[in-house]
């Protein structure tokens, strides 16, 4: 998906035949065939090389497949991470690249949020995953407001804690649907990011944002793989802040600390208090002694 060249992170074609068993890359071809245009046949072709996809309806049973092999590809690891997201109606593109990054990075479930009306191609899309996606559908939309959007993060995200601790995860990332968790060293994936962390006492797990730059289009299906696209490592435009996964297994409770990172008390929507310290600051938890910065991992930020 990606390269790192020193201070940028340049997004390059998905090379999906150089990981996956062949009868698996048609299985991707024919799903992307499948969400867009359930009735034709269509042509992709993926560093030359061509594939004749027939788009007929896929099962769950094709998508497990593909997840298992992507699994397989990236090694056998047991730490669970689960991953938390609102979204107020992702396009069908840069839905389809999401789920299929962070699944086939070994994180699962996605507890989604799922805010206003939703496309047959969406509903397609979300229902091929089967028990990887723990959908929540609002009808409505809530206020476009920048206090209102964190405040359900903060909530949902919160209702997650608990279900995800529940089904057996030792990790609940939190991310938007503009945002990749992204291994530094391609070597390595997600789940192997967090394993060093099992059974540590940090209550929250801290990346760093990396920013994208991309030429301006008038109008776009908002896909994450273009190729054009670098990201920024500092001096930030929009924020800084980066995201966080809270540590279900640190021994302690844990909390929302606004909606970039986690904490052991619960201060949220409480005022400043010097008695918290860096508990209590106001782009959330920064103490040492609860909040660890991972620098194995970036957030690429894409900006929605």
């Amino acid at each position: 998906l990606a390269q790192v060249s020193q201070s940028k992170v340049v997004l390059l074609p998905i090379r999906v035949h150089s990981v996956l068993p062949k009868c698996c890359t048609t299985h991707l071809i024919v799903m992307a065939a499948a969400v867009q245009e359930p009735a034709k046949k269509r042509r992709k072709t993926i560093d030359n090389e061509t594939v004749q996809a027939s788009a007929r309806p896929l099962t769950n049973a094709d998508v497990s497949a593909l997840c298992r092999a992507l699994a397989q590809a990236t090694g056998k690891h047991q730490t669970r991470v689960a991953l938390a997201t609102c979204t107020r109606g992702c396009s069908l593109d840069r839905l389809r690249e999401w789920l299929f990054w962070h699944i086939g990075q070994g994180v699962s479930p996605i507890y989604l949020r799922w805010e206003g009306s939703m496309t047959v191609s969406q509903k397609a899309l979300l229902g091929l995953f089967g028990k990887h996606i723990v959908l929540t559908k609002i009808k409505t939309t809530g206020s476009g407001a920048f206090e209102a959007v964190m405040g359900r993060q903060v909530k949902f995200t919160q209702s997650c804690i608990a279900k995800a601790r529940k089904a057996g995860c030792s990790f609940l990332l939190h991310l938007d649907d503009d945002e990749l968790l992204f291994p530094l060293n391609s070597s390595t994936n997600i789940q192997q990011i967090f394993e060093p962390y099992e059974g540590e006492s940090w209550a929250c797990l801290h990346f760093e944002n990396l920013e994208a730059i991309f030429p301006f289009v008038k109008k776009t299906c908002q896909p994450l793989t273009r190729k054009e696209t670098k990201f920024r490592s500092s001096r930030q435009v929009l924020y800084v802040n980066g995201k966080s996964a809270a540590n279900l297994k640190s021994g302690c409770t844990v909390f929302c600390s606004g909606v970039h990172h986690f904490c052991r008390f619960d201060r949220t929507y409480e005022h400043p208090d010097p008695e918290y310290g860096l508990h209590d600051k106001c782009e959330g938890c920064s103490d040492p002694e609860c909040c660890h910065a991972e620098a194995g991992a970036g957030g690429l930020h894409f900006d929605s």
